[in-house]
């Protein structure tokens, strides 16, 4: 259904406004429209009428409104565009692919335009702002559920590759990881080394892969007649909230020999502050192991034994996936699992002390 140009009754612009620089989202306010019907007055080639492009130029002329040419070619695709919505800017991992996607996508003339985002308001906005710009694509980098909400916009769903979440529509387009294997494989590995008392530090939000590493973990024990283990929820994957969780792990040392957490920085946090807050020996006492593989895991002052995430191979489906879209060949919706890599070990494991 083509969306109204139509302009409805004006919200003017107070003087004192007027004397900054204004925007599209000023001019949108006063025309009472959206700014994607501001955006297309500006195209040559869009879908609005005459009349209602005459007049959002006639009063953007009023205003001193100038166009950004940096947004006009991008518009009129002089320079191509993918929008990235991601959930945690902070997140060491998702830098790492967002820097190789774009050094592999510069070399096309395809430039990444970044929004970021954890509650439904802050990714519909972002996503608004986005789709102004018809983008070859949208990568929704996230493993929050609230990121699922986006694929119920009509303009949205054909553009949208969720990377790093399994989405409960699974008809969209999604790269995940097998993070339920992911899980076995660590528990299979911590049993390896003689460690039956195991624990899962989890993020205690609505993470579609924690909840997967979770269930594996729990599976592998289930199918090997080990007791279930002992699951302490945090409430974040920063490395704070790992280091916050130092209290309830080594209040159960008693119960706990080994502890697998969901993101490499909760088990940072949590390597740090048991050892420097509570003098925990590390391996001797309680081994550590995270998941993803981050740079900083390989530091001498850290030498986190962790899961292994293959960045080449996400980074090649995201490119293909962005390329064929850009070739109007829409791949079908479905959910892609990638293969997690194998157990690198460093110095926060060992085996079960005697």
């Amino acid at each position: 259904m083509r969306a109204p140009d139509c302009v409805t009754e004006k919200k003017q612009l107070t003087d004192d406004r007027r004397s900054d620089r204004v925007t599209i989202k000023d001019l949108a306010l006063d025309l009472g429209i959206s700014v994607s019907s501001v955006s297309r007055a500006f195209q040559p080639d869009s879908r609005i009428s005459d009349s209602s492009r005459a007049l959002v130029l006639r009063r953007a002329a009023e205003l001193g409104y100038k166009a950004n040419p940096f947004a006009r070619g991008l518009v009129g695709r002089k320079t191509k565009i993918v929008g990235v919505l991601v959930s945690r800017i902070s997140s060491s991992f998702y830098s790492e692919i967002l820097n190789l996607v774009a050094n592999r996508l510069s070399k096309d003339n395809i430039t990444l335009m970044l929004v970021a985002g954890e509650h439904v308001h802050e990714i519909h906005d972002g996503l608004d702002m986005l789709m102004a710009y018809d983008p070859i694509a949208l990568l929704v980098i996230s493993s929050f559920a609230s990121a699922d909400s986006i694929a119920h916009s009509p303009s949205a769903r054909e553009k949208i590759i969720y990377v790093h979440r399994t989405p409960a529509d699974r008809d969209t387009l999604a790269l995940a990881y097998d993070n339920f294997a992911a899980g076995e494989k660590v528990a299979e590995y911590l049993v390896g080394l003689g460690h039956q008392r195991l624990a899962y530090l989890s993020s205690g939000l609505e993470s579609s892969s924690d909840q997967e590493r979770s269930e594996g973990f729990s599976a592998f024990c289930a199918a090997h007649g080990l007791a279930a283990p002992h699951i302490i929820r945090s409430s974040g994957f920063s490395y704070e909230h790992g280091a916050a969780a130092a209290g309830e792990v080594v209040e159960r040392l008693a119960e706990i020999d080994a502890v697998f957490c969901a993101a490499d920085m909760l088990a940072l946090g949590l390597l740090d502050a048991v050892r420097h807050g509570f003098g925990i020996q590390v391996p001797r006492q309680l081994s550590i192991v995270g998941c993803d593989d981050i740079a900083m895991t390989s530091w001498p002052s850290h030498s986190l034994t962790t899961l292994h995430l293959p960045r080449e191979t996400i980074v090649n489906e995201i490119v293909r996936l962005i390329e064929d879209m850009s070739e109007n060949r829409r791949p079908g919706n479905k959910l892609i699992r990638l293969a997690c890599g194998g157990i690198v070990v460093r110095g926060s494991t060992g085996p079960k002390a005697a």
